[in-house]
């Protein structure tokens, strides 16, 4: 197994505070737990945690993540909630703008599905799961990230080959997963510096450009009602706009998406 080599990624990060503070461990259960227990006794700018094997990671509601050591990226990251932000999820979409513009920047052509995956040719390149703590009097939003970096079509467990992809898969050779992870933060931060001075509604077009949603027969589930129906895309709020087959559209928030065949 290849440790994570911090040399590597501080080279070519160029951020201002994002991923500045990095911890790199060899086994935790999950990466946002470990953040979110030192988000209680730390100051919480800058904390990036790395870690080469989860025992409990997870996806969004509970789901599983898994990953070979050594070959991924596991992570997780703080970042300040400022308090004029009155929807914290949208904080998921910018992140997963970051990592569409990382991927593509090593050839490998991903988009995104609303609100919180990275896809590759309809397989899962990385998931995200965001969530909300408070502490010290301000609002943070602890991301983590899941990102298949160097994984071959072997390595995955049987019920995820057709499922799931990876870097190496993509582009057929290996990717330093230390300049993967150092340009991720490099996107991130400025788009969650928009996010910060301008709100969703000015990350909005580009999102756009990089979502394969619009035009797909969905089904979304949100607090357990379905809404079925295409999607069109997200409007300046950061929501999914969806017109159900009675005509009407709906305007849904960090729902549960299904593409339908």
């Amino acid at each position: 197994m290849s440790f994570f080599n911090e040399d590597l990624y501080r080279g070519p990060l160029s951020t201002e505070k994002l991923g500045r503070r990095l911890t790199t461990l060899a086994e935790t259960g999950s990466t946002n737990t470990y953040l979110g227990d030192t988000l209680k006794r730390e100051e919480g700018t800058g904390l990036l945690v790395v870690a080469e094997h989860q025992s409990a990671g997870r996806g969004r509601f509970g789901r599983k993540w898994i990953s070979p050591p050594g070959e991924n990226l596991t992570f997780s990251f703080a970042w300040e909630i400022p308090q004029n932000l009155e929807q914290p999820g949208v904080v998921t979409l910018a992140v997963g703008l970051a990592l569409a513009v990382t991927a593509k920047s090593f050839g490998v052509n991903a988009s995104l599905k609303y609100p919180n995956d990275l896809l590759a040719h309809g397989k899962k390149l990385a998931g995200i799961l965001t969530e909300l703590k408070n502490e010290s009097e301000k609002r943070w939003a602890v991301i983590g990230v899941g990102l298949n970096v160097n994984t071959r079509p072997d390595r995955f467990p049987d019920e995820l080959n057709n499922l799931a992809t990876s870097f190496y898969i993509e582009k057929g050779e290996e990717v330093k997963r230390e300049m993967a992870l150092a340009l991720f933060m490099n996107n991130a931060e400025k788009r969650l510096d928009t996010l910060r001075r301008s709100g969703i509604s000015a990350l909005a077009d580009e999102y756009r450009r990089h979502c394969s949603i619009s035009g797909r027969t969905v089904t979304v589930m949100v607090d357990g009602s379905q809404v079925a129906g295409v999607a069109d895309g997200i409007d300046d709020t950061g929501a999914l706009m969806v017109t159900k087959e009675d005509g009407d559209m709906v305007a849904v928030i960090a729902g549960e998406v299904t593409f339908n065949r």
